[in-house]
């Protein structure tokens, strides 16, 4: 959180600047008493006067140690390095190079456990209940804390690429992938990492694809319909025609993407992603599949 840092260490370099605060219980030079005699001590003026002195430099002491902490304090907060991000706006990725050999590499795979399907569908109704509770609180949050984010930032979670609740031994990588038209539904894709990837008319229905690297591929057609896209990044990547009706986008990067005609209907979206997708330009055109207006699926208001 730049900004933070930046008006703490301003404050404490402030108070720095100042008189310390002991200052103003101890006297900053020693003061001229009347002579006192303590007979039952057997002090005299002068001993007084010494004593005195050693409160006053001991207090000053304690002052500049106050305020050399306070500036060492402020120094690590401007000089420590800032944590990445976890969710859609993290800029640069180092990635590790592609594993050629791994034939078997480009096969579209779920970490999720597989159940009965009685067992499935109690548990999409629990997750559907769920799942609208949450996007109604991250929708209240996203509102209220919009209006600070340019001041603060809403993340401070470290990146953890290929970790994203997803239970695999291995990096899961599909760069440079030929699987168009594959069946993805309700798989669990958390952490996946397609770059030069082509998923065009891909079914993505009710899938997960939380802290996915989604970036210059080709998503044309694709349905991800009821799917969770949570702290991803299509940055570069074609989604002409996609379908995103019911989705959770939360968090997630549509910069530099190619979203024409693409459908948002339903889609639960915070305000400040939705101003980012709305200052999209190639955010227009009617959905080919459902028919809906680009623009007015995801709200924008101009």
């Amino acid at each position: 959180m730049t900004t933070t840092k930046r008006i703490i260490a301003c404050i404490l370099l402030a108070a720095t600047a100042s008189p310390p605060i002991i200052d103003a219980f101890a006297p900053a030079s020693p003061v001229v008493r009347p002579a006192t005699r303590l007979s039952a001590a057997g002090v005299n003026d002068v001993e007084y006067r010494r004593a005195l002195v050693v409160v006053v430099n001991n207090n000053r002491l304690t002052a500049n140690a106050a305020s050399l902490s306070s500036v060492l304090l402020a120094a690590t907060l401007l000089l420590a390095p800032l944590p990445s991000h976890a969710d859609g706006s993290t800029k640069d990725f180092k990635l590790p190079p592609i594993d050629y050999s791994d034939k078997s590499r480009c096969v579209l795979n779920s970490s999720k456990m597989r159940y009965s399907p009685a067992f499935r569908a109690v548990q999409r109704k629990e997750e559907g209940t769920v799942l609208r509770i949450r996007a109604s609180i991250l929708l209240f949050a996203s509102a209220f804390f919009s209006i600070l984010y340019f001041q603060l930032s809403v993340s401070s979670r470290q990146h953890e690429q290929g970790q994203a609740n997803a239970a695999r031994d291995k990096l899961y990588d599909l760069r440079e992938c030929q699987l168009s038209g594959v069946r993805g539904n309700e798989f669990d894709l958390s952490g996946v990492i397609m770059s030069k990837t082509d998923v065009s008319k891909a079914m993505f229905r009710e899938a997960q694809f939380s802290k996915g690297y989604l970036r210059d591929s080709n998503f044309d057609g694709a349905d991800f319909t009821n799917a969770i896209v949570d702290r991803a990044n299509f940055k570069g990547s074609s989604l002409r025609g996609a379908i995103f009706k019911n989705a959770v986008l939360t968090a997630t990067s549509f910069e530099g993407a190619d979203v024409e005609n693409a459908d948002f209907t339903d889609a639960y979206i915070g305000d400040f992603d939705i101003r980012n997708l709305c200052r999209n330009p190639t955010l227009k055109g009617e959905n080919p599949t459902t028919g809906a207006d680009a623009r007015l699926s995801a709200n924008c208001r101009d």
